[in-house]
């Protein structure tokens, strides 16, 4: 029960944030706020499964099919991670045609996988995986290794933008870096507990860590005035 908690806990604030940097996207007319909004709500899709089972049996006192779950958590991760990528790299300082390459490389792969997954889960979905709760799924090896790739790819870009902030002389982008370097380091902790271990008390503890990771990336990437007048009224 407390980990369909606070997993439901998670997934709003983390699809919230994501929605606000959408919403900036329609007052900005920024591309970038578009891709990273939809790339960071499409991270949480990988816990939406958990989420959405936990509503379903608190509703209808049970869990959807577990091909609903994959395809909830999967199936369309690698266009969402496409996203996030795009919106990194455009925020970084990189050549257009090396960016161009990434994202060519990234939608081939995207378009191969995403059909192949959906395919394999409507038909065998034990390959991915299999419940060992009516709201979790224990993956598969082959499974791990696809999330652990996934996980890089949202995690790398995410450090290497962190790192770039941190070198900026201005307080507040400094801020923003450390906040976020916080919020993707804490992420591999995160990821490595629910990788390397199936226990309860370990899935809640991840959990837990989830809910501060999307508010450490909220204030990392928007830095609401709450948030600045605090912390830099301190370091200065």
């Amino acid at each position: 029960m407390l980990i369909g908690v606070f997993t439901l806990i998670f997934v709003v604030m983390h699809s919230i944030v994501g929605l606000w940097i959408i919403f900036k996207y329609f007052e900005h007319k920024q591309k970038v706020l578009l891709q990273i909004g939809v790339g960071w709500i499409g991270a949480a899709t990988v816990w939406m499964g958990v989420a959405i089972d936990f509503i379903f049996i608190l509703l209808y006192d049970a869990p959807t099919p577990i091909e609903v779950h994959l395809l909830i958590i999967g199936g369309v991760l690698p266009f969402t991670q496409l996203a996030w990528v795009a919106g990194i790299t455009a925020l970084m300082p990189i050549e257009k045609s090396t960016r161009k390459k990434i994202l060519f490389i990234g939608a081939i792969v995207a378009v191969i996988f995403c059909p192949i997954y959906i395919y394999i889960t409507l038909t065998n979905p034990s390959i991915w995986g299999n419940k060992i709760t009516p709201i979790q799924v224990k993956l598969s090896f082959f499974n791990q290794i696809h999330y652990a790739i996934e996980i890089v790819v949202f995690i790398l870009p995410g450090l290497w933008f962190s790192r770039e902030s941190l070198k900026s002389d201005k307080p507040d982008i400094k801020l923003k870096g450390r906040f976020l370097l916080f919020t993707f380091l804490v992420s591999i902790l995160m990821t490595l507990l629910e990788l390397l271990s199936a226990t309860v008390l370990v899935y809640l503890i991840a959990r837990i860590i989830a809910v501060f990771v999307a508010i450490s990336f909220y204030i990392g990437f928007i830095l609401p005035n709450w948030a600045k007048n605090i912390f830099l009224k301190k370091n200065t």
